[in-house]
């Protein structure tokens, strides 16, 4: 009989210890879904998009006061219109402070970025074509950012920091014997500044949307005639501005 009891006994107290911990789970479980999504941690991401620039080259011909009054139309400030696609990948932490969100971003992305000008004239007994190009290669920034969240898995924020490009640019203008045609490409420092909407939809994965103005300054080329015709030359000076507009996966690490 009292072994009964005691099978009894430590039946319900083995029930009883399975059913506080099943109802600990289970609250456990309740207030792990209750609680607030946190931005902190560090995350990896890939992102594409689409960049343009509308920015200005000037040509100038040096070394005879000749060039301008004769050929007025080629040298002057020219837009350089174009767009083309960007894709690449990005790394970053977030720190999460209630609705304040500090972090720092780096990324780098390819570009088709190309701008190409054509156009040609009469001169006094000498006509000309002129062709100008520039290209941006790729674009890499480092970038602070800070937001807030409208609600907890929703971030808006604003970024800013360094842009690094490399670009690449060629001036052709060419008369009926001689010819002044010079390329280059060069690795520009500049900057960056925009924003973005980014909402996570999973506990670890983010979306988001993120618009970019960048500068990097300008490019200069000088070109020596061809045959030899000194003193001339000719100097462009492109502009190094764009914009970009793109869409980001990001993966958080817990």
């Amino acid at each position: 009989m009292k072994c009964v009891r005691a099978a009894v006994l430590a039946s319900a107290v083995l029930l009883a210890s399975t059913a506080a911990q099943a109802d600990g789970m289970r609250r456990g479980s309740l207030k792990d879904a209750a609680a607030p999504f946190s931005w902190t941690g560090l995350y990896v991401g890939v992102n594409a998009g689409y960049a343009w620039a509308n920015d200005d080259v000037a040509l100038n011909g040096l070394g005879g006061a000749a060039w301008n009054p004769y050929y007025p139309d080629p040298f002057r400030k020219r837009d350089l219109d174009g767009s083309g696609f960007s894709g690449g990948a990005q790394i970053g932490y977030n720190y999460q402070l209630n609705t304040l969100v500090i972090g720092i971003e780096a990324d780098i992305s390819k570009t088709d970025l190309d701008r190409s000008l054509t156009t040609n004239g009469p001169g006094p007994g000498d006509p000309y074509n002129l062709h100008l190009r520039q290209e941006l290669d790729w674009l890499a920034t480092v970038r602070g950012r800070l937001g807030f969240t409208p609600t907890h898995r929703s971030l808006v924020y604003v970024t800013g920091g360094w842009a690094i490009g490399r670009v690449s640019a060629t001036s052709n203008l060419d008369f009926a014997v001689t010819h002044y045609d010079v390329s280059g490409s060069d690795t520009r420092v500049g900057w960056t500044i925009g924003g973005g909407i980014e909402h996570s939809f999973a506990s670890n994965w983010s979306l988001k949307a993120e618009y970019l103005y960048y500068d990097l300054g300008s490019v200069s080329l000088t070109a020596n005639p061809s045959p030899p015709n000194p003193p001339f030359q000719t100097r462009s000076d492109f502009d190094e501005r764009g914009q970009i507009v793109r869409a980001g996966l990001n993966y958080k690490f817990n």
